[in-house]
């Protein structure tokens, strides 16, 4: 792998195949994956409240997504490796990871897929540069609040 420089951008969506090897180094399972690389933060449906409360996606949010054609994201998906070496990765080519076991998650999945310790081997199958947002929404009460108590 070339460790010069990066030949993705930050802000990739990443489509990876994992294939883990029995011990003649043939492949005995197959698995593709999509994840953003960096990973946004979580912000999905069951993520905890911040100290600016509620994180989700209210009827102004809906009524973009709506407007916009556009899609809403609630996780980055996991690409069971460094950030690092998916920017470095040549498109098509394997890289052998030899034996380990990984978790690996694709965006629509609920949850992670563990690969179990084996013989594993990536590939890049294609990475283009995301259009990735993430928005917020004020809303401004109405009527007086009592000053905070320092």
């Amino acid at each position: 792998m070339p460790i010069e420089r990066r030949l993705h951008a930050h802000g990739t969506l990443a489509r990876l195949r994992f294939e883990q090897l029995d011990a003649a180094r043939l492949v005995e399972n197959e698995y593709e994956i999509r994840a953003l690389i960096p990973p946004l933060p979580y912000l999905g449906r069951d993520a905890p409240k911040s100290e600016f409360g509620d994180i989700a996606c209210p009827k102004e949010c809906r009524d973009e997504l709506e407007r916009t054609a556009a899609r809403l994201i609630e996780r980055s998906g996991k690409a069971g490796l460094a950030d690092e070496w998916v920017v470095r990765m040549l498109t098509g080519r394997a890289f052998d990871l030899g034996q380990r076991s990984i978790a690996i998650q694709d965006i629509e999945q609920e949850t992670p897929r563990s690969l179990r310790y084996s013989h594993i081997r990536v590939t890049l199958m294609e990475g283009c540069q995301a259009r990735v947002r993430i928005g917020t929404v004020t809303h401004l009460g109405s009527g007086a609040t009592a000053p905070p108590t320092l």
